[in-house]
This record gives C-alpha cells, sequence and structure tokens, in this order.
C-alpha cells in the first residue's frame, strides 16, 4: 500500500497545498469513508478502478476517471470498487482558479468530469499516468499538465484572497464578513465577488465551513474534551447552534462524529 501527501513544486505551492497519492490492491475490507466539506476544491485522476460515492447513505455511484471536485456543501461517503490507484491535487481555497476558467459558484456539490473542461486532452494524461513508473513520474505529469493551463491573471484578486485566508485561519473562523472586509479595506461587495469568483463559495459560507473544520481538529486533538467546551472554542453561541452546523456540513451530529473518532 501506498498512502502518502507530496509538496508541489515552489510556484506551484502558491496554488496547491499538497498531492495524495493512494495505492492498494486490497480494498474488500475498507469501509465507505465519509468525506466532508473543508473549503478547498480538488483535482482526481483514478489510473486504476475509480471509487463510487454516495450523497443519500444509500444510493452509491461511480466517480468518472478524471474529475474536478468543486466546492463540497455537503458531506458524501466513499468507498473503492476494486484495485485502487490514484493521485489528487488538493487546492489551495482559491488554487483551482488559477488552472480552469469556471463560473466556480454554479458548480458547488459538482464533480466535472475534465473530459468536460479539457477534452480529450485528459485521456493521454490519463495514459501516461496508467504507465508511469512510479510516484515521482505521475506528479511530474500533472504538475506539467497544471503549468501549461496555467492562467496568468487576477493576480491582484488571488493576493486579496490569500490575505482573507490568512485572517481567517489565524482567528480560526471567528470573523465576521463585514470585520473581514474591513481588514482587508474592500467593501463587502467586492469580497462577496472575490469569494464567488474564485473560491466559488460567498465568504460567509466559506467561514462556517471552517469554523466547523477547526473544530473537528479540536475533537481530533482533544478527544476528551466537553463537547459544549469546543462549541464556545470555536465560536458558536451554544451546543444547539453548534449541532445545527455541524450536521449542515457533515450530515451527522457532533456526537456521532466524536463517536467515530473514538473507534479510530
Amino acid at each position: 500500500m501506498i498512502n502518502l501527501t507530496i509538496k508541489p513544486n515552489k510556484f506551484l505551492e502558491q496554488y496547491i497545498d499538497y498531492f495524495w497519492i493512494f495505492e492498494s490492491e486490497s480494498y474488500q475490507n475498507i469501509e465507505p469513508q465519509l468525506v466532508y466539506p473543508l473549503g478547498n476544491m480538488e483535482m482526481m485522476f483514478h489510473y486504476k478502478n475509480p471509487f463510487q460515492y454516495s450523497r443519500n447513505y444509500s444510493d452509491f455511484e461511480k466517480q468518472p476517471q478524471a474529475f474536478l471536485c468543486c466546492q463540497k456543501l455537503s458531506s458524501i461517503d466513499v468507498m473503492p470498487t476494486g484495485e485502487i490507484g490514484m493521485i489528487a491535487v488538493y487546492f489551495k481555497p482559491y488554487g483551482a482558479s488559477l488552472f480552469f476558467d469556471l463560473p466556480f459558484n454554479e458548480f458547488t456539490n459538482f464533480n466535472i468530469d475534465l473530459g468536460a473542461i479539457i477534452g480529450d486532452k485528459y485521456r493521454a494524461i490519463h495514459e501516461k499516468l496508467g504507465m508511469a513508473n512510479g510516484t515521482t513520474e505521475r506528479i511530474n505529469i500533472i504538475e506539467d499538465f497544471l503549468l501549461e493551463n496555467y492562467l496568468e491573471k487576477s493576480v491582484y484578486e488571488v493576493e486579496i484572497l490569500r490575505k482573507c485566508i490568512d485572517i481567517i485561519d489565524s482567528k480560526i473562523g471567528m470573523i465576521s464578513v463585514d470585520d473581514l472586509a474591513n481588514e482587508i479595506f474592500i467593501t463587502n461587495k467586492q469580497l462577496d465577488r472575490y469569494f464567488n469568483k474564485h473560491i466559488g463559495l460567498p465568504p460567509k459560507q466559506y467561514i462556517r465551513i471552517k469554523k466547523i473544520n477547526y473544530a473537528i481538529a479540536m475533537m481530533e486533538a482533544k478527544k476528551k474534551m466537553n463537547l459544549t467546551q469546543i462549541a464556545l472554542e470555536t465560536g458558536f453561541y451554544d451546543q444547539s447552534h453548534f449541532t445545527n452546523d455541524f450536521k449542515k456540513i457533515t450530515g451527522i451530529t457532533p456526537k456521532k462524529f466524536s463517536d467515530l473518532l473514538n473507534k479510530k
């Protein structure tokens, strides 16, 4: 089995957090995995058998061989269908907009087949990945593809968003849209336009997702911490508001999520 993350080259690390490579011949005993919104987009290539996924925890459909996973607003269950060989590109929240000229805010909860975006070119990439001799060669193939498709545009807007993400992270999501716009010295209307254009979500929705992510990180790090404490430390008025937002994002309650963590 291979399961590792790799940083991109110096230029691409401005827009990409990491590549994730996962290979395994053994897949029969892998349970469905809950995949919840993280506030970023991904590009995924299956050079062996694609995964299948479900939005309602029962009816599964197969993923495309190569696709762009746009912003998720709700969780999905994912499981393998056969021998696993995949490589995923985890973009920074605004990163995909530097390689794909799409109205991302119109594609939330969509997996877009890469063939529908770049045509038959993706077949050549898919074939190269299948024949590649190891992880390094596969990373090089995808980095070359990304560099060929880099869009030199909207540098100012992306820099604004980079600062916004840094502020949201530093405050673990405990900031209003009004305060965020004031810190960056732009209007709420501009902020909303930049977020929808490059991230695919309005700023309020992005902040809500990140707050839940921070709560999950705290749950993972401090398994014995009371859920009410976690709710308060991540800026929720009370546990009821925390539970409602948590369930909207992950599909399950904080208690059930905590129980799943404790089983690991």
